[in-house]
């Protein structure tokens, strides 16, 4: 769907009121939908620890293989530019990780967000709190736009909305209402997240991204070699080739780490199209169940694989 479209469907007043209408004879949801937000939510909060984490290996062994190429270099001064010019990559590297964090912070206001909605808190602040998390989703988002990650705008809007949808309940947000405006904003969420994840899962399958993989694994034995021909009349410490099977493993994961984060990103947005229409048309739950269950498995198979990771640095 294009850019355009996608952003027709945020929810104007009168959609939200539609929405209220036809929600009015079931507003209220059952434990089992209530169960499966929260689930979502927090599988939604797991998930953005991880891709950026990717980015983030890639440069720390880029950076680690580098060292063995300078450390051939005899001539001190060759040494440090050499050095420098890894310095100065490294950095350039972690910013480009640093912008996807900035991305999946969203995913985590959001999170939060819903948890808010479905709480048995009962303050009378609610409504003002969930105005403000609409603030910082928009505040995110216009930051991430700036910042250019993805070849489409994330659309905006949130803000405007959950003032918009507040405004058609109490500040306490009463149970029933609370249910309602529940499934309004999950709704209109759907749109954000579907574009969101798909600009991810396009980065992700980006054959760049495949290029720097496959440029780690052959420049590592390279600039061992290098390191190694260095000192050809001086006996090498085993460390070194300790250190170099070390990073030779981190490489062969980069694969793995990828492909994960690629399924759990396209079930996360699957799962939230099953829980969009399970709350606004009251679609048989089992479904949602089934992705819910899938979702979770995707995203432990993540966690293993950057603990696995995490045992080999």
């Amino acid at each position: 769907m294009a850019l355009k479209q996608t952003r027709q469907l945020f929810l104007t007043p009168l959609l939200i009121a539609l929405i209220l209408q036809v929600t009015s004879s079931c507003a209220t949801l059952s434990k089992e939908q209530l169960k499966s937000i929260e689930t979502f939510s927090t599988a939604c909060d797991n998930f953005s620890l991880y891709p950026s984490l990717l980015f983030t290996e890639i440069a720390d062994v880029r950076l680690e293989r580098g060292k063995f190429y300078a450390a051939s270099l005899n001539d001190a001064q060759n040494r440090i530019d050499e050095l420098n010019a890894l310095h100065k990559a490294h950095e350039q590297d972690l910013l480009l990780a640093a912008k996807y964090d900035a991305s999946l912070k969203i995913l985590q206001s959001y999170s939060n967000a819903l948890n808010l909605l479905v709480s048995d808190n009962r303050s009378k602040t609610r409504g003002t709190e969930f105005r403000s998390l609409g603030r910082t989703l928009d505040s995110l988002i216009i930051e991430v736009n700036t910042l250019k990650i993805f070849t489409d705008a994330l659309p905006t809007g949130i803000a405007k909305s959950a003032a918009t949808i507040v405004a058609y309940g109490a500040e306490n947000l009463l149970k029933v209402k609370q249910h309602r405006l529940t499934r309004a904003f999950v709704s209109e969420a759907d749109t954000l997240i579907q574009v969101l994840v798909t600009s991810l899962v396009q980065t992700l399958q980006d054959p760049k991204v495949a290029v720097m993989i496959e440029n780690e694994k052959s420049a590592l034995p390279a600039n061992y070699k290098s390191f190694l021909l260095s000192r050809e009349n001086t006996p090498v410490d085993p460390q070194f080739d300790n250190q170099y099977l070390e990073l030779l493993d981190r490489c062969e994961q980069f694969t793995y780490s990828r492909g994960y984060t690629t399924s759990a990103a396209k079930r996360l947005a699957k799962t939230h199209r099953e829980l969009a229409l399970s709350l606004k048309k009251g679609k048989n739950i089992g479904e949602l169940i089934a992705q819910l269950s899938k979702l979770i498995a995707d995203i432990e198979m993540l966690q293993k694989q950057y603990n696995k990771i995490i045992s080999l640095t």
